[in-house]
Order: C-alpha cells, then sequence, then structure tokens
C-alpha cells in the first residue's frame, strides 16, 4: 500500500541506534513518536544533539514526540514500527513481555516492523514471541558506530571536542556508500524510498538469508578480538592461532543449514585476509574514530554477553542439526577460561 504524506513511526527504545535513524527518518520527513521507559522522558524532553566524527560538528534532532507507555502504542496509525533494543533486551521477561504487547496492538492493523537486534534467528523468535507473521518483519544492518558521548573513546585525528561535549551521542560511518541495510522484502520497499530521501544516508537491501550470513557469524570474530586485547587490523598476526581459530569459527557458522546456499558462497569467500581486508575497510572508514576500541567498549562491554550467547545459540543450532562446531566451541572455551568463569 502507498504510505501517507507523512509516514507515521513508531521508534520502540531511544538508544543510539534509535536516536541515529530517527534523525535520519525526520530529515525524509516522517512522522516519528518514540515509546521510551519513564525515566529517559526528561532526556528526551530535550533535543538530542549528534556529533559528526566526519564533519566534526553537531546537529540538533528535535523533530519527534514520545510516550512512556506500551498501553499508548495503539492510540495512532502507525505505518511502520521500529525496534532498537538489542535482542538480550527483547528476550529477557520485561522484553519479551513488551514484544507480546506488540504483537497484540498491532494484529490486525498494517503496520511493518523493522528489528535492528541481531541475534541467532531472532526475526523466528521475534514472530513467535509477537504472534505476528514474519512477512510484516524485516530486519536491518546499520552501518554506524555510535556511542554516547560520556566514553571517551580513542580517536586519530582533529576532533572539536568543544562541539563533541556538548553532544549526546558521537558516530562515524562503517561504510563509506550506506547508512542503512534492510531485508529485500516487498512490504518494505516504500520504508527504503523514503529512507532514501533523508539526504544524509542511502539504504539498500539484500536477501535475508545474504544479510543474516554475512553479519551474525562475524560475531564469532570478536572473541579472539578480545582474547587478543582488541587490535587493530594493522597490528594483528593474522597467521597466529586465534586468528586461525576465529576465520575456522566464521566459516562453520556460515556454513549453517539455516543460511542455504548464500552461507555456502559465503563461506568459500571467508579466509584469514578476507575477514581483515573487510574490518581494515571498516576501520579506515570510521576515522577519526578508533574502530578497534569501538569494538572494545561495545562488544567488550555493553552487548558482550549477547555477543558469546550468539555463538552459544549457533553451537546448539548445529548439534541439533547433527553438524557439531569444533573451532567456535574452542573459542568459547578459551575466552572462558581466560575470563575465570562460563563465558
Amino acid at each position: 500500500m502507498a504510505l501517507k504524506d507523512q509516514p507515521s513511526i513508531l521508534i520502540v527504545g531511544a538508544g543510539a541506534i534509535g536516536i541515529m535513524l530517527g534523525y535520519h527518518l525526520s530529515l525524509a520527513g516522517a512522522d516519528l513518536t518514540y515509546l521510551v521507559r519513564p525515566h529517559h522522558a526528561q532526556r528526551l524532553s530535550r533535543p538530542q544533539i549528534l556529533y559528526s566524527y566526519h564533519d566534526k560538528t553537531s546537529i540538533e534532532f528535535k523533530g519527534y514526540s514520545f510516550i512512556t507507555e506500551p498501553a499508548q502504542i495503539g492510540h495512532s496509525d502507525y505505518d511502520y514500527v521500529l525496534i532498537t533494543p538489542d535482542a538480550a533486551t527483547l528476550m529477557a521477561p520485561p522484553g519479551a513481555a513488551l514484544v507480546k504487547t506488540i504483537g497484540e496492538v498491532f494484529k490486525g492493523k498494517h503496520a511493518k516492523i523493522i528489528l535492528a537486534g541481531t541475534f541467532h534467528n531472532f526475526k523466528n523468535w521475534f514472530a513467535e514471541a509477537s504472534g505476528l507473521p514474519e512477512d510484516r518483519l524485516a530486519c536491518i544492518i546499520v552501518p554506524i558506530a555510535i556511542h554516547e558521548t560520556r566514553a571517551k573513546l580513542k580517536t586519530h585525528g582533529y576532533v572539536d571536542m568543544e562541539q563533541f561535549d556538548k553532544a549526546d551521542y558521537a558516530y562515524a560511518r562503517l561504510n563509506p556508500d550506506i547508512t542503512l541495510q534492510i531485508e529485500d522484502e516487498p512490504a518494505f520497499a516504500d520504508f527504503v524510498n523514503l529512507y532514501n530521501t533523508c539526504g544524509v544516508g542511502r539504504c539498500i537491501t539484500a536477501p535475508a538469508a545474504q544479510m543474516a550470513a554475512h553479519l551474525l557469524p562475524i560475531f564469532a570474530l570478536l572473541v579472539p578480538m578480545e582474547l587478543l586485547g582488541w587490535p587493530s587490523m594493522k597490528d594483528l598476526d593474522r597467521k597466529s592461532d586465534l586468528w586461525r581459530l576465529g576465520t575456522a569459527a566464521v566459516k562453520e557458522l556460515r556454513g549453517l543449514s539455516l543460511y542455504g546456499e548464500a552461507g555456502r558462497q559465503a563461506v568459500d569467500a571467508t579466509n584469514e585476509d578476507s575477514l581483515v581486508k573487510d574490518f581494515s575497510a571498516m576501520e579506515q572508514t570510521a576515522l577519526p574514530l578508533d574502530q578497534a576500541d569501538f569494538n572494545r567498549y561495545h562488544h567488550g562491554g555493553k552487548v558482550s554477553k549477547q555477543d558469546q550467547d550468539h555463538v552459544r545459540a549457533c553451537i546448539e543450532y548445529a548439534e541439533a542439526d547433527g553438524k557439531p562446531l569444533t573451532a567456535a566451541p574452542e573459542l568459547l572455551r578459551r575466552l572462558e577460561e581466560k575470563l575465570g568463569r562460563s563465558a
């Protein structure tokens, strides 16, 4: 169906990704409403400030309204619902209750659901937890490193600290050409067209299996990165035992039957050098932000357990499929050994 002149979008969560994508969608002319927990209301009552590492400037984002009670989401006719909390938050009991509410509210409506969380078979889990059909759901990838400015990460080059310090979030692109990727589903064509009018980013589409096979297995590589102390690619020994083991783990996960032919093609294209090339390109694009330090901050901190649980879920899937893995379990064992606790 064609969208209204001003499409209406509900954004669940106002963390880094929610604010970043909300800013883009506001420039595209969308009518935005955030659903946030009550203790975030005061923050959203003032404009949000975003600092661009690339432009060395900050911008003000204020084109939105917000609500604090899930019961209020049924009061408006939304075209899209953008779910931005990470998968671990949504899969915990309070998050799962919210997902159930979302399903109940939107079951008889036309709104399409966009999932920013990343986890093994996440769209299937969301469909079951919400009761919504998968053809109304689409996963996205956001190739942007964005963080709260209270975290002072390593940089290489000039940062306008006066602008930085007054901002809520700072961000850098990880891909020079795109800022968003979404599964190639017909129901979301209008969303792609909308986003691509924002003027500051570009959205592309790809088959769901291809997107998943490319991104999700990469989380296994974060384990050797943590074990090696989060090195940059220029400082990495790509022939080290840990990097070889990490590469083997990525290939194992890309070979899961879940990903089909897309996974088999990804396996064939994966080796120690290709992974270094991919990460080196992101590091170069992110400058002056130190992408390796961002990974330490984000994947070594906030979402570390979720990343490990994702790898563990992949291992369990392979075992249930009768094709047990070897490299991925060994990586988790080594991390557990280093941390002195269960990874």
